[in-house]
């Protein structure tokens, strides 16, 4: 997030670019895309969130395309991105490969690694960073953040103070006022 401003990014296979869609992905890579969607509660709290994380579920074709190598660098996922003027980091990055039936994970530096076709790679990009104290965020705004499913019931009352009626998702006022008073009482 930045000041006055949410979070938003664009899922991806790769770092460096949003994917413009899925098809012309598969036809430029010959990999099948098996999944590509935004991660719940990966965004990072603040007044203003940050973007959501991805994850994407890669399959790669059989071998008349060849042999596959993966090259990549990711910072762990216990190293996730710091929040500004009191907002909260976002979820890391992680990477796992599934390699002949047995899992890898991509600790820091994959160079070059031969990955044979057929194989699984599940890519998790990390989130956003928030700006600004959650407990500023106003409640239908985290409100709106759980009907879209970007940040969950729990996540909404336990960093934003937020309380929600977990059937119809409607603010209970008075329970939030309390629970941001309580949040923000010194320890």
């Amino acid at each position: 997030g930045a000041f006055g401003r949410d979070g938003w990014g664009m899922p991806g296979a790769a770092a460096e670019a949003p994917l413009p869609s899925v098809e012309l992905f598969e036809t430029e890579t010959g990999a099948h895309m098996e999944q590509i969607e935004f991660i719940p509660d990966s965004c990072g709290a603040g007044q203003w969130r940050g973007s959501l994380g991805t994850e994407t579920c890669l399959r790669l074709p059989k071998p008349e395309l060849g042999d596959y190598y993966l090259t990549a660098c990711v910072t762990s996922a216990d190293a996730a991105r710091s929040g500004l003027n009191g907002g909260r980091p976002g979820a890391g990055n992680h990477i796992r490969v599934e390699l002949d039936g047995g899992v890898q994970n991509v600790e820091r530096v994959f160079l070059d690694t031969k990955i044979p076709a057929g194989s699984r790679v599940m890519l998790r990009m990390g989130g956003g960073a928030g700006w600004g104290d959650p407990l500023a965020r106003s409640a239908d705004a985290v409100r709106d953040d759980v009907v879209q499913e970007y940040v969950s019931v729990a996540k909404a009352r336990r960093l934003y103070g937020v309380v929600l009626d977990p059937k119809t998702l409607e603010v209970d006022a008075a329970a939030t006022d309390a629970a941001r008073k309580k949040a923000r009482a010194p320890q």
